[in-house]
């Protein structure tokens, strides 16, 4: 499906991860949609800011006693007068508003020069932040729902079975593949296989005793106290 220019120019403020399929497969198609959302985005804090700027200056001045201005011009002339407007200007800058407009001014140049040089469109920083809050509150709630850390069990594989030598069961999923070689009381090991069971260590591994031909591809030396401390969750 191909975005619209429209869709794009939506599209350019979200960040990657918030970004439709259809849409992050037409990353190229972005390009014109994202330097120019960046232009304007610019163009339009920077002119709200002048615009916002000579109101601002008359309700301070207003708010200022006519006496003593023409006292503080009488004593000191035009530098007094001119030290007024800076500390005017300084306080502009410094409110929030003005702050953020300078904030999402500079993004949007920086979004434009992106798009332009790299191609790459940026999203907005808030919606950033909002990516950031949503994966944060997933990561909690899958936390949730796999409960509380445990050390891991290790056990030899039953007498009888064939294949493995090591069950493995933890309460968090490890990120273990066949070409991983795991190191565990100075033996190598691989991983058979893998599932999901029941309780509180859901996840269980069945380990074989590596082959001294195989080639170590990633060594992983494996503490039965790591699913405790790991942040890692499963997916």
């Amino acid at each position: 499906m191909h975005p619209s220019f429209f869709a794009g120019l939506v599209g350019t403020f979200l960040p990657a991860g918030l970004r439709p399929a259809w849409l992050r497969d037409h990353l190229e198609d972005l390009r014109t949609p994202a330097i120019l959302t960046g232009l304007v985005q610019m163009a339009a804090c920077l002119v709200t800011l002048f615009l916002r700027y000579m109101p601002f200056v008359h309700s301070q001045f207003a708010a200022v006693n006519e006496r003593a201005m023409s006292g503080a011009a009488e004593k000191s002339g035009e530098t007094a007068v001119m030290g007024l407007g800076v500390v005017v200007l300084v306080a502009y800058i410094l409110q929030p508003i003005s702050l953020a407009l300078f904030y999402f001014a500079l993004e949007g140049a920086v979004r434009a020069i992106a798009a332009f040089i790299h191609n790459e469109p940026i999203g907005t920083l808030p919606l950033y932040l909002l990516l950031l809050l949503g994966r944060k509150a997933q990561k909690e709630a899958r936390e949730y729902q796999l409960g509380p850390r445990v050390v891991d069990k290790v056990l030899p594989a039953p007498d009888g079975e064939t294949g493995y030598d090591l069950v493995i069961a933890s309460c968090r999923g490890k990120d273990w593949n066949p070409s991983l070689t795991i190191v565990y009381q100075e033996q190598l090991y691989e991983l058979a296989r893998s599932f999901e069971g029941d309780g509180p260590r859901k996840f269980v591994y069945l380990l074989r005793k590596a082959p001294r031909s195989k080639l170590v591809r990633g060594l992983h030396h494996y503490d039965p106290e790591e699913g405790v401390t790991a942040e890692s969750v499963a997916k």
